[in-house]
């Protein structure tokens, strides 16, 4: 048995949830701190916050329902051991309230894109973006299923991104995705 799948096994529930909220707590200082470095060099970050909903419809609605899609067949038709992040998910999710699914994946999306899609690729583009990104996810990297699946979404949300100059869009994709997979997860 690897370390990381044992300390995961130790942790409550509960605990697993309070080092969520923490690393949350990290990124979202980082994304602020970064804003006001940026920002006093001359960035205007606000000109990418723009609310659309013809624009959330065809890139945060439609994409997550693809991908949420793809991803719930990939849970009913493969074996565990492909998309096992180590039990990190399950115990988060598992016994969780509406009202705490909706909290977590709410700031989850909220704080990293914030710091990925608007201060690092704004400033570094997709690639350094991508990287840190797939970096944080880190539990993935030695599932290639969940490494290919994590750098595509990396992927798609820099993309969208690009193509939309619009934080809300990615926000609300990530949200919708860590949401409904948690809801699954929550149910299953």
């Amino acid at each position: 048995m690897n370390g990381f799948r044992e300390i995961v096994e130790q942790l409550s529930a509960k605990q697993l949830r309070q080092a969520v909220y923490f690393t949350q707590l990290i990124i979202t200082g980082c994304a602020g701190l970064l804003t006001i470095f940026y920002s006093y060099r001359g960035v205007e970050f606000s000109k990418f916050i723009t609310f659309d909903w013809i624009e959330l419809f065809y890139f945060s609605f439609i994409p997550a329902v693809i991908i949420l899609t793809i991803d719930l067949l990939l849970y009913h038709y493969l074996p565990d051991k492909y998309l096992d992040d180590q039990g990190v998910n399950k115990k988060v999710f598992k016994d969780i309230t509406l009202c705490e699914l909706l909290l977590i994946t709410a700031w989850i999306a909220i704080a990293e894109e914030w710091l990925f899609r608007l201060v690092i690729q704004s400033q570094f583009g997709i690639v350094v973006t991508m990287l840190t990104f797939i970096f944080l996810h880190t539990r993935y990297l030695k599932q290639p299923l969940l490494l290919i699946n994590i750098s595509c979404l990396s992927l798609g949300l820099s993309l969208i991104m690009e193509l939309t100059g619009n934080i809300l869009t990615v926000i609300v994709l990530h949200f919708l995705i860590d949401f409904g997979l948690g809801l699954y997860i929550r149910k299953a």
